[in-house]
């Protein structure tokens, strides 16, 4: 947007704005669609040959003084040499400036593709702080509308784990038990199942194929958008339990794909929530 003002401001003072930045030729085929390449292909086809007419046309400008026999009886004068070879230049640039808007086109996605690719992306995420029970509420809430919407029959409740120092993991069954009731008020639908008397395990599948069951005697998962997993993951940020990250997540059970993710900076949690 402020390229375009920038050249239309350029014009109006009678300046001539500077070419565009692409990258080289021979990088572009790397950030182009296949349907792009073919359109490339093509119009590089163009230029060379317009390159090729006008080197024709050159060669004959060029030797338009060099004598010349009768050709059946008709002599080329040195003008008419040079009118013939300026038509071949002619056409031949005609080509050129024919398959340039477009290649200029697609150098210019390219060279964005290419920026876009290697730019600095900003990860840094402004958390305002969630009191802990307020937090645990609207994640369930939140989980639930999505599976309700992505159109679930039932959701399990994985577990919760804490996330210590040096990536020591425990499990926190407390958290599990607090998203369990918070669910279970928010959603109408009922999603949510009970656990096994068993607990949950991951008990892969026969012959490898297949969605992994979640607990021996439960049947796995025979296409997307039939069950969905939810765990949570509580990181601590402080030593006094103070400050904590709160991450719900749910997925899919059958392809094992993230759906959604919550994360709340929470002011505090329970004394048992934590080690």
């Amino acid at each position: 947007m402020f390229a375009l003002l920038a050249s239309l401001m350029l014009a109006a003072a009678g300046e001539v704005p500077p070419p565009p930045v692409f990258i080289p030729d021979a990088e572009v085929l790397r950030y182009l669609k296949p349907v792009e390449v073919k359109e490339w292909e093509l119009y590089m086809r163009m230029t060379e040959q317009g390159q090729q007419r006008v080197q024709v046309g050159t060669s004959i400008v060029n030797s338009a003084n060099i004598p010349r026999g009768k050709s059946g009886g008709v002599v080329e004068t040195p003008e008419h040499v040079k009118a013939r070879g300026a038509g071949i230049i002619s056409e031949g640039n005609a080509k050129i400036q024919q398959a340039l808007p477009s290649l200029n086109r697609l150098r210019a996605s390219a060279t964005a593709r290419q920026l876009d690719s290697i730019k600095t992306i900003n990860t840094a995420e402004e958390l305002t702080q969630t009191l802990w029970n307020n937090a645990i509420h609207l994640s369930a809430v939140r989980m639930a509308k999505l599976a309700r919407e992505g159109g679930y029959k039932e959701v399990h409740l994985i577990g919760s784990i804490t996330v210590l120092e040096e990536e020591n993991i425990i499990r926190t069954p407390a958290l599990t038990d607090s998203i369990r009731a918070a669910w279970l008020k928010a959603d109408a639908a009922k999603l949510l199942a009970r656990a096994p008397t068993e607990g949950y395990s991951f008990v892969a599948p026969s012959g490898g194929e297949g969605a992994p069951s979640l607990a021996k005697g439960l049947k796995p998962a025979s296409s997307i958008r039939q069950v969905a997993l939810v765990w949570a993951e509580v990181y601590p940020l402080t030593s006094d339990n103070s400050a904590a990250l709160l991450m719900v997540r749910l997925a899919d059970a059958y392809s094992m794909r993230l759906i959604g993710s919550e994360v709340f900076l929470t002011t505090t949690g329970p004394a048992d929530a934590f080690p």
